[in-house]
């Protein structure tokens, strides 16, 4: 299944980014980059420990007292959270909250965020089938001039897809091409499994054939 892979690819993405606990240094090592990165160790530490909706009463607590953090640990909290849903039925009041407080970060950090948060944030929205937030995240996204990547490529036709809208799925891979140039296997499928799920199997055949006039890497799911 090309979602489950591009859900799995995804959360490695962000799974493996640095954070201040984790050795990620911030230009010039001043005193305030410095309180900055203990700020997020020790949200983390409240994630750790206590989990990720007391890390979340944490984050609106900061937010509340003017007091920054860094994307990485919001990024995490946010996949933290919807992971947690994946075994059962997704709590939507609970996503929708880490939602708005990440929207919030952007708000009040707009020069911190960069594509993975906002990768993060649109995937929730694919999970939730919120085209309209979906929609607002992408605008919000151009207006800050952070620029998406093949992973960003893949949750939109992926969204798309399971909404049955070709056209829009059309639209977005014909507008990114940029993206799509550097799209591996796994964003390719997600572009074929749209298509099938739009109905347009001899789409999914041009892509899969373009695929192989390209050189891209093919692995054995998109044969399924």
């Amino acid at each position: 299944d090309s979602k489950a892979v591009a859900g799995k690819g995804q959360h490695r993405q962000l799974a493996g980014l640095p954070t201040p606990s984790r050795g990620a240094r911030s230009p010039g090592g001043a005193g305030p980059e410095r309180a900055g990165r203990g700020q997020a160790s020790a949200l983390e530490e409240v994630m750790r420990r206590r989990g990720v909706d007391e890390a979340w009463t944490t984050l609106e607590e900061m937010q509340t007292q003017g007091i920054t953090t860094d994307k990485y640990t919001v990024s995490r909290m946010l996949m933290k959270t919807v992971g947690d849903g994946r075994s059962a039925k997704p709590n939507a009041q609970r996503i929708y909250r880490g939602i708005s407080l990440v929207e919030k970060f952007i708000e009040s950090q707009p020069k911190d965020v960069d594509e993975v948060l906002f990768n993060a944030l649109l995937d929730t929205c694919c999970r939730l089938r919120d085209l309209t937030r979906l929609e607002a995240t992408v605008k919000r996204m151009k207006d800050l001039n952070v620029q998406p990547s093949p992973v960003t490529l893949g949750i939109l036709v992926k969204t798309y897809g399971q909404a049955g809208d070709l056209p829009k799925v059309l639209q977005v891979w014909s507008d990114m091409e940029h993206q799509r140039g550097q799209a591996n296997a796994v964003t390719y499928g997600c572009m074929i499994d749209a298509c099938v799920k739009c109905g347009n199997l001899a789409k999914a055949v041009e892509i899969f054939m373009g695929m192989r006039e390209t050189g891209k890497h093919k692995n054995t799911i998109l044969y399924t």
